[in-house]
């Protein structure tokens, strides 16, 4: 796509220019390159198009290249958000953002077999469109949101990384749809169109009004025994200790039951959201976001599946989350994939900036954004 050799001699010039003239200020370079010629090419750096094309663009001096690889992050985000708002609503940011996620896709997954969650080769997804979009997006939502609280569209584009790697189309065991990842209740809450009967019966089926009626039925049955769901080791300790000292095991009846009927609604529940991801998968197969017929369908069916949609929700429910949590990136991100209650503090002043559960799902979660940040940041 781009002669790589060429862009990695013009960046190692940069690296070592300043050393170089500083030992040597009066330093020349054999040939028809001298000092000069070499501190011009310092002022500037090759630049990588999502579309392939190179150009060398002058560096700006409020934008320095961050060649460290510093995330740039506070992790407790502060609440004002004049100064993300000045910074991410000027000309060029959102074209800068799309360009600098395309890089770290392209410099990590070029050379793969196939790029996660797409299962294919980069070099056969149209990702340039596609990052344009949900950079664009993001800043809206950003701008959007930030009177609950800031939220920087970099982490967003990040976190829709561990996400999806910007798959549309991505759909989870869960039934989590889109880049953003919203299973359908969440989506709702958030004003998005969510496959079901209700909202378009000629293309949507009752499996996923099934499978979403199951879901919630699960999480209920586990409210209404949360001993024995949420406290197993302590309900086996009491009755292991009523057994020994002779008395009656009143609840083990109860429980029994609990788990029986568990079982039956998780296999009810496994046969409907099988049927469910069919069902969605069929009615997304051969879609493009691009195509103004497939945007008017999707509108109506899911708008999950529509970055201008779904990100903007994303942007808004982070940024609830930030405030939920004092302004606290990792536990706001990790609420986004965990749930918001499984980040609470029960006491004192971390109550009011929760925690990262200990779930290995999450903690993977909140990882791979901070390092996604990290190396988009510093390609930005």
């Amino acid at each position: 796509m781009t002669d790589m050799n060429e862009e990695r001699r013009t960046l190692l010039k940069a690296s070592l220019v300043p050393l170089l003239l500083s030992v040597c200020p009066g330093l020349g370079c054999s040939g028809s390159q001298s000092s000069s010629r070499i501190a011009a090419d310092y002022q500037t750096e090759t630049v990588l198009y999502p579309d392939g094309t190179t150009e060398p663009v002058a560096r700006s001096a409020s934008r320095p290249r961050n060649s460290r690889g510093e995330s740039g992050i506070r992790i407790i985000q502060p609440r004002d958000p004049s100064a993300l708002l000045q910074r991410i609503t000027r000309s060029g940011y959102a074209d800068a953002l799309a360009n600098a996620a395309f890089r770290h896709v392209y410099d990590n997954y070029s050379k793969v077999n196939m790029v996660p969650i797409w299962r294919k080769p980069l070099s056969q997804i149209d990702l340039a469109p596609r990052l344009k979009l949900i950079a664009r997006a993001a800043i809206r939502g950003a701008v959007d949101s930030a009177s609950i609280w800031p939220v920087d569209p970099v982490w967003i584009v990040g976190q829709i990384m561990t996400e999806s790697y910007f798959d549309e189309f991505a759909i989870s065991p869960s039934l989590a749809v889109g880049c953003c990842q919203f299973i359908a209740g969440t989506g709702r809450q958030y004003g998005l169109v969510c496959a079901e009967p209700r909202t378009l019966a000629q293309v949507a089926s009752s499996e996923i009004a099934a499978a979403d009626q199951l879901r919630e039925a699960i999480s209920n049955h586990r409210k209404r025994y949360a001993d024995p769901f949420g406290k197993p080791t302590a309900v086996l300790h009491a009755m292991l200790s009523d057994y020994v000292a002779g008395k009656p095991l009143s609840q083990a009846a109860n429980y029994l039951q609990a788990y029986r009927e568990m079982d039956s609604l998780q296999a009810r529940y496994k046969e409907a959201r099988n049927k469910a991801y069919a069902r969605l998968k069929e009615n997304f197969r051969n879609r493009s976001i691009f195509n103004p017929t497939d945007v008017a369908f999707l509108e109506r069916f899911d708008q999950r599946a529509l970055p201008s949609y779904c990100v903007p929700a994303m942007c808004k429910m982070m940024a609830n989350l930030l405030r939920d949590r004092n302004g606290n990136i990792l536990t706001a991100t990790a609420g986004y994939n965990a749930g918001p209650g499984r980040t609470k503090f029960d006491f004192g002043v971390y109550l009011r900036y929760g925690r990262i559960p200990d779930i290995g799902e999450t903690v993977t979660y909140v990882s791979r954004t901070v390092i996604n940040h990290c190396e988009i940041e510093r390609r930005m």
